[in-house]
Formats: C-alpha cells, structure tokens, sequence
C-alpha cells in the first residue's frame, strides 16, 4: 500500500536537493557539457570516440595526400565536392519537412540558388581551365559576365514567383540563410583556383596549418586543459581551454616550420602549366635588413631565411588566432537549432561542417595573401612600355597624369 506521509517526506527531500538544471531561462541542449556529471559508462565512451576519430582522421588525411598526389584538377574537384556537402549540411540546419511539403520545389531553389553563385564565382577561371581540352569553352569566357546577369535575374524571378502567402516568413528566413551560407561556402573560395592552379603548395600549407592547429589543441586541451585558466575559452564551447588554445598556437608554429621544409618538391610548387619548373623564388634565401636602430642594439645587420617560412609564420599565427572561430561559429549555429552535429558521415567527427569549418576562413585568407605578397607579376616593366607604345598622344597624357597622381599618393 501507498504512505501518504512517506510520500511526503520524498517530496520535501526532493525540493531541498540543488537543482542540477540552472533556473537562467536556458534550453537543455545550450547547457555547458562541463555542467553535467560524467559517468563511468560516459568515461569509456568517450575513449572509444576519441579512438574512431583518430582513426577516421587518419583515413581523411591520407586520402587527402592521395588527392594531393593526382594533382591539380584532382584537388580542386574535391573542394567543388566539399562545398555541395557543405551546403547541404548547412540548408539542413533549419529545414522543416513539414512546412516543405506545401512548398512544391522551393527546396529545388535553394540549389539553383547555390549552382548560379558557383557558376558566378569559379564559371571564368574553370572555362580558361577547360580551354585547354575544348576549346569552345573560350565563349564561356568571353561572355561569362553577361550570362552570369541573366542567371541572376531569371532566379530573382523565380524566387519572387515561388512565394507562398502564409509561408513567407519561413521561406524569406530559408533565403536569407541560404545567402549567408553562400558566403560561407562560395565566397571564401572565390580566389583558391587560381592559387592552386599555380602551385599545389600554398593550398597543401593551408590546410595542413589548420589541420595541425585543430589537432594540437586538441591534444593540449587533453592534456593541460582547465589546469591553468578555469574559464573555458568561449561559452559557445564549453570544451575549449585557453591552455589548448594558446598550446595548439604554439605547437601549430612549430610543426609549421617543419612542413614547409618536407614539401619542397616539383609536384607542389610548380604550376599546372609548367611542372618541371625550376626552384621558385620563396625557396631560395634572401637577406632581410633590420631598421638601422634595431640592428645598432643587436649589432646584427638581419638575418637570411627562404621566404616561403615567412609565409608560413603569417600562416600559422592566422591559423591560431582567426580560424578557430570557423569552429566557434558552427558551434553557435548548432546550440541555436540543437544539434551535437552537422551529419554523421565522418565517424568520430560528424558532419563536413564539424570538419571543415576553420578550414574555408583559412582558404580565404590564404588565398588574398598569396594573390597581394605572393604571386609573381603578371607584366614586366619592358611589357608595359611596350603597350604604352602603342598608345596616342592623348592616351599617353592621361597614363601621365594618372602615374603622377598615384606617385604622389604613395601608391606606386
């Protein structure tokens, strides 16, 4: 039979107890992991996911290698094959199937979306590559700004006529969610094709930058995490320590140095069109003076080092400062709609999100690096005065005028 009274006493037992949830107004899915009490089980589990994610990392680097190996075409298939993963994942993130289903085609928009963007974006520079092999692809060049208008606009029709009256919030939201995640996925990319058209090198020093940050903090959180500073490196996620972070920075400067080192071969540094090219320029040493009051102090007048291991150093300190927060801001996307992953095509990792999301702020910033400090100069000065040759008079005087102004700027 039931006690009345010892009910009653379980009861006033129960409203003594802290409560393990706190009482701020957040969801169970936005609570700190270092909140929750881990169990034995839990502590077991955990071995065995950080076994299968060493594993599957392994299978993904080495694989990568292997793309690395086939060579350029190869490697920028598998960025173009990345991107529709990602979109993908992302236009998951707030897909409602049940609103989707009195919306006929909209979600068939939102890759018209995505496929008008990359034609947008890479459709010039993957023409010229084409060129090589069908050479009627010269018209896509020609007239690829033309095409990429009427594209445009025959879409902004379509995603006008395709709104729904009592679904226009919804389908506005999966718009605009569909626009930023094309920043994300599209526009960070927008400069890697002729990067890696003109030397593997600088796409292999990217990835594998992040690739040792990520790893390296990981470890270093493993190791020192929460040893040193109590406070996790960001509420967005919990998991990450300052020890990990400034650790992995560290290590990632390190390794860096090493890498560049190890990869001095053809297959990397040369071109599509010239593979048996000689040693570039970043791999020959060059003196570096120091300002005149610093070398008086040090009594040393510079120091001598092959330019690609400055590259590298800029590298690695962006990839430890500014790519982590890839990682932060995924984070954020997934405690804003309550998901522990993207996907779970990855084991041990989850989603292509979940893997790439420093990788694509790195490439972005790779790739401008290279195009400002890096790439060799289309036109030599005799090429210059050769095409001012054959200027008029007139179009000399303003090229005059012109070159005085930027002088006088400090452009030139």
């Amino acid at each position: 039979c039931i006690n009345p009274l010892k009910m009653q006493e379980e009861v006033r037992q129960r409203k003594s107890e802290p409560s393990t949830v706190p009482n701020d107004g957040r969801e169970a899915d936005e609570l700190d992991s270092v909140e929750q009490p881990v169990s034995t089980p839990e502590k077991e589990k955990k071995k065995t996911s950080i076994l299968t994610r060493v594993v599957s990392g392994f299978a993904i680097f080495f694989a990568f290698i292997y793309i690395i190996y086939l060579g350029h075409y190869p490697t920028l298939s598998l960025v173009v094959l990345i991107q529709f993963g990602l979109f993908y994942e992302l236009l998951n993130v707030r897909y409602e199937e049940a609103v989707e289903k009195e919306i006929p085609h909209f979600r068939t928009l939102h890759w018209m979306i995505f496929i008008t963007a990359m034609f947008i974006v890479f459709g010039d520079s993957t023409a010229v590559g084409m060129m090589y092999y069908v050479p009627e692809f010269e018209y896509v060049v020609k007239y690829h700004l033309i095409i990429s208008v009427l594209l445009y606009s025959a879409l902004f029709v379509v995603i006008v006529l395709s709104l729904k009256k009592g679904y226009l919030k919804y389908q506005i939201g999966q718009i605009a969610w569909s626009m930023l995640t094309i920043v994300i996925v599209v526009f960070q990319i927008r400069a890697v094709v002729p990067m890696v058209m003109d030397g593997l090198i600088w796409f292999v020093l990217s990835t594998t930058t992040v690739i040792t940050n990520d790893t390296m903090a990981y470890f270093c959180g493993m190791l020192f995490g929460k040893k040193f500073f109590p406070k996790p490196l960001t509420p967005l996620s919990p998991n990450k320590s300052w020890e990990g972070f400034i650790g992995g920075g560290i290590c990632t400067i390190i390794i860096g140095q090493i890498i560049v080192h190890s990869i001095q071969i053809p297959h990397l540094y040369c071109p599509f069109d010239h593979p048996g090219c000689p040693l570039p320029d970043y791999y020959q040493p060059h003196f570096y003076a120091f300002p005149a009051a610093l070398a008086n102090i040090l009594h040393i007048k510079g120091f001598s080092t092959c330019p690609i291991y400055l590259h590298e150093l800029v590298f690695s300190i962006f990839a430890s400062l500014v790519a982590p927060f890839g990682g932060f801001f995924a984070s954020a996307i997934k405690r804003a709609y309550g998901k522990k992953d993207f996907n779970s095509i990855i084991p041990g990792h989850g989603g292509l999100m979940d893997r790439f999301d420093c990788q694509f702020i790195m490439l972005y910033f790779t790739s401008m690096y290279y195009a400002t400090f890096i790439k060799a100069k289309e036109y030599e000065v005799t090429d210059v005065l050769r095409i001012i040759a054959t200027l008029s008079l007139s179009d000399k005087q303003i090229l005059f005028q012109h070159l005085k102004e930027s002088i006088a700027l400090g452009d030139i």
